[in-house]
């Protein structure tokens, strides 16, 4: 029996795409210096209570960023129009 890769719990039956770690990297050259952060994601097996969080907080990230489009989009066009 899987376990779930979030809270441990037995009996996990859901695969969805997690995040697995996260990279932070500080390049030095001579003129100047830049950042990298690089994110790991694979697919692992979770619990239905965690895969149903997983599941809930992509489509509000979604929702949260096509309203975030829609009053961009709106404010272009009442500041191009009038």
């Amino acid at each position: 029996m899987a376990s779930c890769y979030h809270c441990g719990r037995g009996g996990a039956s859901y695969r969805r795409n997690v995040v697995t770690g996260l990279s932070n990297t500080t390049y030095y050259g001579n003129r100047n210096t830049s950042y990298s952060t690089r994110t790991y994601s694979g697919l692992r097996t979770v619990c239905e209570k965690c895969a149903f969080d997983i599941d809930k907080g992509r489509l509000v990230r979604s929702i949260i960023g096509l309203w975030i489009l829609n009053i961009v989009l709106a404010g272009l066009i009442i500041y191009f129009k009038f």
